[in-house]
Formats: C-alpha cells, structure tokens, sequence
C-alpha cells in the first residue's frame, strides 16, 4: 500500500513488499518518479502514490516462479485523466517484450474509448462500458483458461485466454514496451497480488479489509443533548458521494448535503454512498430542552396555570399579555409563548385552553305532566355528561323512568371531570302504554309491514298510532306498510295513545337489506360443447342460486357449465337469494349454434430442424372454418392453416390450435410437442488388451425423448448396434472406435476415441517340487514377462503378491497353484501348475519282463510301475538268470505315478550249452527309502519251457529259500520241506499261474542240516536238496 514507500523530496523512489516475498518496485530516476500524496479526503485520509501520465513509472523483478498458473490481483487507483491505452499495472515475462505480444503477461490499462480494461494474449475484458473518475476497487482474476474482471466486488467481463503462464517483472503506472511506455494519470492507493484463485470468502475479506481502510461506514457520533435552543448541525463527512437526511415518523428527505442543521429533538438518519459504490445509514438521536405548554381544559368559572420552570431562559411573551414563567387564565382559546435563553436564540409554542360548559348546559326542562312509564332525559348537554346518577331512583344511566309525581334530579360529571346538577318537577297523571312492533323480511324494493304490538293496562285501550318511518308519510293504523327502495338503516319513530291520555314513544332504527344484484354471462355457446356460465351476482354476505337454463334443466352450481343438445334459443334465469333471504333474479336469451372440432397433428420435432402441423379440424360446410390461430408454445404463432416451425431450443412445448367458423363458434386443442436435442453420445472405454474382449459402455444421454439407435465401429472391422458393446482386438495399435446414437424423433450424434490396444504380459513359474509329503515346503520361481503386479493362488486358501515366493502346504491333497500377473497397462495374464501333497508311500512295482536273442545275446526290456505317492527317482535294476552274474543299472529319471520302460543296456550272451532256464530283473530304491510292498519288485520269464524248477537259492542259506518255479498249468500245488529224519518240518498249499513263479520261505528258525523240498502237483513231483547254516 502506499504507507509503505520511500522518498526523496517527496517523490518515491522505492515501494516497499509488505508480504514475506520482499518484491520491491523501485525508480531512480528523480524525473520519473511518482508522487507520494499523504492524504487524500475522498479515501479515509489514506495516503496514494501519484503518477503524472507523463514518464512516471516503477518497476521491480522477481523469480518466475512465483507466480504461474493462476493470480488473483486487487489494485485501487482513482484515474485523473484518461489516456488511450495508457497503463496502470503490467506483469510482463520478459521486460525486453512488447507487454501484449505473449500469453504470460498481464496488463490492466485504459482501451480506446477510455474504459479501464484487463489485457492478456491480444484478448481484453473490460471493467465497465463509460470512464471511471471515482477511485476504485478493481480486480482481475485468471487461471490459465478464463480471464475475469470484477469492479467495486461487482462481476464485470470474462474472456477465455491462453493456458498456464508466468511473469517475471512487474511495472506500476505505465504500460511497457522495448521502445516507448504509456504512462497512466493516476493515485495508486493499493496493489495486492495473490499466486492462486481465491475463494469466494478471501476475495470477500480483502473487499472488506479495502472498504474498511478507504471507505469505512458513515458514523453520526453519540447522541446530542442541546442545552439551548439553538440550531443544531450534524455531520456524516466529506467523503461520500451522495447523503440523503430523514427524521424519525417521516419518510420526508430532510436534506441531500453533508450536514444537516436541525431545530427539534427527534432520531435523525443519514444514508450516504461512498465512492465505490456502497451505501451505509446511521442514526442520531438530538435532544433539545422540553419547554413545550400543554394543552388543557378547566371547567367553567376556573381559572388555568401554566408554569415554566428552566434555567437559561431570559425572557417570556405571553400573547395574553403575561411576561413571566407563570401564565394565567379564565377563558378558553388559543394562546401563544416565546422564549428566548442565554444565548439569544427562541423557542414559540402554541397551546389552548378549552372550557368545559357542563355547567352552563346542563337542564333537564321545565315542570310538566307524565304518565308512570314515561322517560325523562337532560334536553340540553347530553353530549358533555359522563357519568349520572339520578334522584330519586338512583338511575345511573343517561335517562331515568317515571314511577311517581315528585322532583327528579340528575346529578352529571362530564368527561374533563366538572359537575352540574338540575331539578325538574313531575305530575304523574297516568299509566303510560308499552310500545312494541314486528316487521316482516326488510329487503330493498320489497313491501315491509309493521304490525304494532303495544299494550296497555287493564281498562284502558290504545285509541292512536303515529308512525313516522325514514322520509314516508306519517301513518296512523296499527298496521302499516312501506317499500324502501334502498338499503340502508332507517329511523323507525311509533308513538301510541291509550283511552286514558297517557302516550308512549319507541325510536328505533330499522335495517333494509339490499336485494343482490343478479347477473351472469356466458361463453362457448355452441352445440355439443359445454356452455360455461359466470355468475355476476353481488350482495353483502353469502347467497345461493338457482339456474333454469330454458331445457327443463336446472342447477344450483354457483358457476355452472351446461350442453344444450339442440340448436335454438333459450332463456336461462337466474335466481340469487342472500343469505338475509332477499332475492332477485335475471332472464337472458341465449342462442346455441353449431360448433367446429379442433384437431391436429404433427411431424417429429428435432432442435434445428422444421416440424410440420397438419390441421385435422372438423366443420358442417355451411358454417366453415375461417381462421385459424396457432401457438407454437416458445411465444411465436401463425395464422396458416398447416404452417411448419423450426424449435431453436428443446423441451416440451404447449402447442395450441385455435379455430372459428363463419357462425362465430371456435374450438382449441392443446398438444404437447416433444422438441429433443440431438443426443450427447458418449461412451466409456479407454484402453484394451490383446485378445481379451473390451466392453464399450454407452453413456449417451438425450434431455427429452429416448435413444432407439446405436450403431458401433470398433476400427478393427466390426461393428454392432447394441447400446453397449464389445470387441476383441487381436493385434496392438491403437484403434479409432466411434458412436453415432438416434433419437426416437431421428436426432444424430456422434463422438469418437482413441483406444490404445496393448500386448499381454507372460505369466509363467516353476516349482522346487511338485509332489512330496506334508508339510511341503515349495520354492516358487517367477519367470514370467512384461509384468509389474504377481498375484499368487495356492489352493490351499493361501496367496501371495511377492514376486517368487515360497510357501508351505500343512495337508495332504491335490493342489493347483495359479499366478496371475499384469503389466502396467492393466493386461493380465493366467498360468497354474499342480503341486501334490501326498503321504510318503513307495512301492516299486516290475510289472512285465520282455526278452530277445538275437545274435547269441539276450536283450531285456521292463515295464517299471510307480505304485505309490511319492516320485521314486533313479531306481536300481538288476538283470540276473541263473547262468550268469547279475548286472547292476540305474534308470536315469523321476518315475511318477506313471508306467516307464526300461531297456537294458548290457546284453547276456547265450549259446546252446549255456541257456539259461530263465531271466529277472529286481529293482530297489536308490534313496533308501522302505517301500510299502517287496513282493511286486521282481519279474522274471523263463526260458527254458519243459523245467519246472529253475532255480533254489541261497543255496545254503540261513535266512530265506527262494524258489523259481515254471508252472505248465495254473492249479494248486503242495510244497513240503523234510528234515533228515524224514519229518515234514514245512507245509503249505499255494496257488500257481501260468508260467513263472517265485516263492519265498522263511528258514531262519531251522535247526543246520540238510533238507529236502518236494513239489507236489496233478502231473509230477519235484525234489530237491538245501542245506540249513
């Protein structure tokens, strides 16, 4: 602000940052230093910084940085002469640049026509459309797309403007360019500049905070208490535009100046409008001495005194010729006094004196004769009396009733409190009648009978009767009739004489009731269609009707409507009762003609294009349509009979038909006409992966009306006309899909995207095992490719999103590990592999030997089964007949629960004189494990048919006996071992098959010796000797 400068001889040659950033704006040169003005009366006294518009100009740099993108900028500055383009502020990038031939600067300066404006990128928003010549609040807003301008807090102008921006120098007082500055004329008070967009409520404070500094609201002060009669001035100040003065109880302008000189106490206010436009009030209460007189009344012979009791008056002027603080009188009237204080100055008043004249008119008449029942009432003063009370019967109303002759008295107090009293002296000569009468219904322009009900007493009769009724003549039965002819309330006098010559008189005032003013109207009387009837009937209070419409119909309907089913004349009544039960009624004649049908239809309505109304009206030709009249519902019409219109903005639009015929009829008809838009087409899809199908999702949407037509084109060849959709790509590239959506009234869009198709990644792993017992620890290795998220399944509820992890399986089963990976475009990729859990079983199973010779050498080849849980891996296979020495290989490989065949690389020679009898292979397991079964681990094929023993082995041995056998036939067969004496020690039935067969006898509990085996069967017996060790 300007408070913060410095200066030399009065100029300023530097203008200090007041915020953390300390940007100073400075100029060296004494001849084009600005001016700095310490006080200024239109701005609160606050000091401003005065540019000549001449050279005078500042400027300061800083780091571009620190402001891009977007600013929020206050300045207020009062323009003195205005200069074409000349500039109050600009925020350049490069301070070598012409300031409007780039998008990162910003200038604030006075266009061609002498408007302030706000300039960026050679696009300008103004401030406001005439010159400004009042200081201002101005304030510029931008945020890369919109440049806005705002006067006073008061939205001005917008523009779009270029994108992100930044300035790095900033000149204060002029506009600027690489040869010339055009300076502007002006005080600068203040300049704020923010790096964002403020909210709505900071941009709100900093108004507030410049009101406050440089326009504060008006203040009158404390209230004012006079001590002398003298004018009293208030002051609001100098600093405001427009004042506009009131008193309290008055809507009255007083004054529209800064002051306002006031003579009477009272609340006075000021509304004044500073210079930014802004109103304020505040209010002044003035007190001056209450000296005023007041009014008052005496009764009459009384005398009034008035005394006025105030230091600082010097002298009274009674205008009854009094001259000191006391006034003094007898008679009524108006009076006048002038003060005058200390000080010179006066103060009239004018009061009155009123004289109560009860005294005076107080009588109740002179002495007379009545008759008991009689009333009796003051004949003068009646309107001055209060209260009463009256002698001898202690009546306390106005009047008192005769029940004896005597004096009576009345006693009075009238309203200002003065009494009176008067005597009167009454001969009762008799007994006065009770008057009374009825009427019948008092309507208006109706015959009322009055029908006398006066009584008398026993004896006596009533002989006359003097009716005096509003203005009509005096009438003189007992029973007379009158017609008012207006409403109104009427006088009703009845005085009565009975035999005895006493008379009696009741005044009483009669109300006639107005009859209601009958009237209707009607509209549409054409045949078939409803004829609606207005009643126009007025009355005070509520009424009824009753209709006749000339048909035998009738209704009660206060606004009936009726369809006359033939044409003609009829004559409708009306009849009104109120609810006083006077009435009237009304006949109209009323013709009933034949009526068109109106009827149309139209074309579908689309934004932009015609829509055609086609008249389908109906008409008898002698009575044809002659006009026609449409409303088109957007406030255009035509008098064509099958016009076109074209809707410039959609919606639902009221279309109305009106048709008249030649015999005066018409008709209407109101359709709504759907006007769409075209609809907005839209979809959501942004990116694909190959050969996974994309799903297009239609957000098209269409304000009125539906959207019946889709139609596709995924840029791959195909299309669809489903509303949402999908496609598979089969290749990468990117793919230009586009929509085009109908409306059900055949509006078109269309839009379009860009959708980026990206290859897959590749999922792939391995195990560190793939079967084992638990719990089984398994190493997982990731291989996959082109992947940045790895999502691992177990099975087993277990997951993972490490890259290679390990994880271990607690039970035993079947499991199928799954890894899922995705690349950083979202493509995924599957891939499983299955990881048995098993209990630890091995079982080696031989299942088939199979021999060649070929050349004098025996080839093997066995079929080797894994008949348990667990891989057996590398297993030991050893090929032995009983001519020559075993040989020993090992089947290189993991053997699942699968079948393999192996064949032996070594050969066994063979001749005639060494054939052995037959062949086996027994296989073991390499890693020593125990298997679940021995006796499938060996396969034999005998060579040699006609032998049935083949071999016994070991042979002597002290453990087992093993027995080849080659049976010809499956049957039972018994073996037997003896001991030397000749004692079975050995007995057992065994089945035999086809073929070759291998026992195994457990000997170890036999005592050493020599022992003989003998095989029994249905063909032959074998023996054969061992020895026991």
């Amino acid at each position: 602000s300007a408070d913060s400068v410095d200066t030399i001889n009065g100029k300023v040659d530097i203008w200090y940052d007041k915020s953390v950033n300390n940007i100073l704006v400075t100029q060296s040169d004494i001849n084009k230093q600005p001016v700095y003005s310490s006080i200024n009366s239109q701005m609160n006294n606050q000091p401003s910084v005065f540019f000549d518009g001449v050279d005078d100009y500042i400027k300061g740099s800083f780091s571009s940085t620190l402001f891009n993108d977007s600013i929020t900028l206050f300045f207020v500055q009062k323009i003195i002469t205005s200069y074409n383009y000349s500039g109050s502020l600009v925020f350049v990038n490069n301070i070598n640049s012409v300031d409007n031939n780039s998008p990162d600067n910003l200038i604030a300066f006075l266009d061609i026509n002498g408007t302030m404006s706000a300039h960026r990128n050679n696009n300008s928003v103004l401030y406001q459309s005439n010159f400004i010549t009042n200081p201002a609040i101005y304030q510029i807003t931008t945020d890369g797309t919109t440049l806005k301008t705002y006067l006073n807090n008061v939205f001005a102008d917008s523009i779009s403007s270029a994108g992100a921006f930044a300035f790095d120098n900033a000149i204060v007082g002029s506009r600027w360019n690489t040869t010339s500055i055009l300076p502007m004329n002006c005080d600068m008070f203040e300049i704020i500049l923010y790096n964002r967009i403020l909210s709505s409520t900071e941009q709100n404070q900093i108004i507030q905070y410049l009101y406050d500094k440089y326009t504060p609201p008006v203040y009158l002060g404390p209230d004012i208490s006079a001590n002398n009669f003298c004018d009293t001035t208030i002051h609001a100040g100098v600093r405001f535009t427009n004042y506009a003065w009131t008193k309290a109880g008055s809507n009255d302008t007083l004054s529209v100046d800064s002051t306002l000189a006031v003579s009477s106490s009272g609340n006075y206010s000021v509304t004044v409008t500073d210079i930014f436009g802004f109103t304020s009030t505040d209010s002044i209460n003035v007190i001056f001495p209450n000296l005023s007189v007041i009014d008052s009344t005496i009764c009459f012979g009384d005398t009034i005194k008035h005394v006025v009791i105030q230091s600082g008056i010097s002298s009274f002027v009674w205008s009854n010729g009094d001259t000191g603080n006391v006034f003094q009188s007898t008679v009524g009237g108006q009076f006048t006094v002038q003060m005058t204080d200390n000080s010179g100055c006066t103060f009239n008043d004018t009061f009155y004196v009123y004289i109560d004249s009860l005294k005076l008119q107080l009588s109740l008449g002179n002495d007379t004769n009545l008759c008991y029942g009689n009333i009796i009432s003051p004949v003068s003063g009646n309107n001055l009396i209060n209260t009463s009370w009256w002698e001898p019967t202690n009546d306390t109303a106005l009047f008192t009733t005769i029940t004896d002759s005597g004096n009576y008295i009345i006693h009075s107090i009238s309203y200002n409190g003065c009494t009176s009293s008067d005597t009167i002296f009454i001969n009762m000569i008799g007994i006065a009648p009770i008057v009374g009468f009825i009427t019948s219904n008092v309507c208006e322009k109706n015959i009322t009978i009055f029908t006398d009900t006066s009584t008398t007493i026993v004896g006596d009769s009533l002989i006359s009767w003097n009716w005096n009724i509003a203005n009509s003549p005096a009438l003189n039965d007992s029973v007379v009739s009158v017609t008012f002819d207006s409403a109104g309330t009427f006088p009703v006098l009845l005085t009565v004489l009975s035999s005895n010559g006493c008379s009696n008189t009741l005044q009483s005032q009669l109300v006639v009731n107005p009859l209601p003013v009958v009237n209707f109207s009607v509209g549409g009387n054409c045949l078939g269609e409803n004829s609606c009837f207005t009643n126009l009937t007025t009355v005070t209070g509520s009424y009824t009707s009753l209709w006749s419409f000339g048909d035998d119909s009738v209704s009660s309907i206060l606004n009936p409507t009726h369809v006359f089913q033939n044409l003609g004349f009829y004559n409708v009544k009306l009849i009104s009762t109120s609810n006083i039960s006077c009435t009237d009624s009304i006949t109209k004649t009323i013709e009933i003609k034949p009526a068109p049908t109106a009827n149309f239809d139209f074309s579908p309505a689309c934004l932009g294009n015609s829509t055609y109304f086609f008249d389908l009206s109906e008409a008898i030709p002698i009575f044809s349509i002659q006009e026609w009249k449409w409303n088109f519902g957007s406030g255009d019409s035509s008098s064509f009979q099958n016009p076109n219109y074209v809707y410039n903005s959609i919606g639902q639009f009221n279309v109305k038909l009106y048709i008249w015929t030649s015999n005066g009829c018409a008709d209407t008809i109101t359709k709504i006409v759907t006007v769409s838009s075209p609809p907005m087409a839209g979809f959501i899809g942004d990116s694909a992966c190959v050969g996974t199908p994309i799903n297009f999702i239609d957000t098209s949407y269409i304000l009125f009306g539906n959207i019946n037509k889709w139609n596709w084109d995924f840029g791959n060849g195909l299309t669809s006309a489903d509303s949402s959709s999908y496609t598979t790509y089969n290749s990468t590239g990117d793919y230009i899909v586009s929509l085009t959506v109908t409306s059900d009234v055949d509006c078109i869009n269309s839009t379009s995207k860009i959708i980026p198709v990206y290859s897959n990644p590749t999922a792939d792993f391995v195990s560190s095992v793939s079967i084992g017992p638990p719990p089984l620890e398994v190493n997982f290795t990731n291989n996959s490719l082109d992947a940045i998220y790895y999502y691992w399944n177990f099975g087993d509820s277990g997951q993972s999103q490490l890259y290679s992890p390990l994880h271990i399986f607690a039970d035993t089963g079947n499991y199928t590990v799954w890894l899922k990976v995705r690349n950083s475009h979202g493509c995924v990729d599957s891939t499983n592999n299955e990881i048995k859990v098993v209990p630890e079983i091995y079982d080696l199973a031989l299942l088939n030997l199979e021999t060649t010779i070929n050349n004098g050498y025996l080839s093997a080849i066995i079929t080797i089964a894994n008949q348990g849980t667990m891989p057996i891996l590398n297993p030991q296979l050893v090929l032995n007949t009983n001519k020559n020495t075993p040989i020993l290989e090992i089947y290189k490989g993991t053997i699942l629960s699968e079948i393999k065949y192996y064949t032996f690389v070594s050969q066994i020679p063979i001749n005639e004189s060494n054939m052995p009898s037959y062949v086996c292979v027994k296989g073991s397991l390499s890693n020593g494990k125990t298997e679940i079964d021995n006796t499938n681990n060996e396969a034999c094929k005998v060579l040699i048919q006609n032998q049935t023993l083949l071999s016994l082995f070991p042979n002597p041995t002290d453990n087992k006996l093993n027995i080849n056998l080659n049976i010809k036939a499956a049957e039972n067969s018994k073996l037997e071992i003896i001991d030397k004496t000749g004692r079975i020690v050995y007995s057992n039935n065994i089945n035999m098959v086809v073929g070759f067969n291998h026992i195994e006898i457990d000997v170890s509990s036999y005592s050493k010796g020599k022992y003989t085996l003998r095989i029994t069967n249905s063909d032959e017996e074998i023996k054969a000797d061992f020895v026991k060790y």
